[in-house]
């Protein structure tokens, strides 16, 4: 599949209500300070799965997923049944989107054990695997097994590292596509999880390349100083779409 690298944006972000937020200020403060450490944060994610919905969709005005779900349709629009696998799936609000644009092959990985039950019972998936990507070996039945991956809300401090991105690649098929989103402000050289650099790098050694840099306004509508919290505060954050070449 040939297709020119660009850059594009869409109107469609959410809003975010603030007198929302404000109604939920406490959970929404709960949900957002994350710890530190991995056995607390696989706690963490098991304790809101219940509320991760609610707090993203309904409160945060999370858009992301519908972006995620028009970038697998664009590029697999005639194979509704290619094997799609949602890395870092939390509640499956992406698998969802994925799901109602027809997709029904999608299969979700994670580390949190009560994210995952969740996601499970809402239908969104045939199968899953827990494991902590990168800390724990992929097991071999997900290597070179999907035609898509899809990854959101997993790239920053504290989660996923860039060693992922050798995962996802691993996972795919060749000609297979990852489609991650990532805020902008973690795709600067000089952050120190080093993102970027590590996807120029495998587009150098000839292992993937670039094929659409899909940018947009995450949590639109909270300012710095208006009920922003940590990263909740209105960020351009873009869906990388990277190809498998070997």
């Amino acid at each position: 599949m040939e297709a020119k690298p660009t850059e594009t944006e869409d109107i469609r972000e959410g809003i975010v209500d603030a007198a929302k937020v404000n109604e939920n200020i406490d959970l929404v403060n709960g949900f957002w300070g994350y710890p530190t450490t991995t056995d607390d944060m696989m706690k963490h994610y098991d304790n809101y799965a219940d509320k991760y919905d609610y707090i993203l969709s309904d409160v945060c005005a999370y858009k992301d997923p519908i972006f995620h779900s028009d970038l697998v349709l664009k590029y697999f629009p005639d194979k509704k049944d290619i094997a799609i696998c949602d890395m870092g799936c939390g509640t499956g609000l992406v698998a969802k989107e994925v799901k109602n644009k027809g997709y029904t092959n999608i299969f979700a990985v994670d580390g949190s054990e009560g994210s995952l039950k969740y996601a499970m019972d809402q239908g969104y998936y045939k199968d899953f695997k827990r494991f902590l990507l990168t800390l724990e070996p992929t097991p071999e039945d997900l290597l070179g097994r999907f035609d898509a991956i899809v990854c959101n809300g997993c790239f920053f401090k504290n989660h996923f590292t860039k060693e992922a991105f050798d995962v996802f690649l691993d996972c795919l098929k060749v000609g297979g596509i990852m489609f991650v989103g990532i805020r902008d402000n973690y795709l600067t050289p000089e952050k120190e999880e080093q993102y970027m650099p590590k996807l120029d790098a495998l587009v150098k050694e000839g292992k993937a390349k670039q094929l659409e840099r899909f940018q947009f306004v995450k949590f639109k509508g909270i300012k710095e100083g208006d009920l922003a919290l940590g990263d909740f505060k209105e960020q351009p954050s873009s869906i990388m779409v990277y190809q498998k070449l070997k």
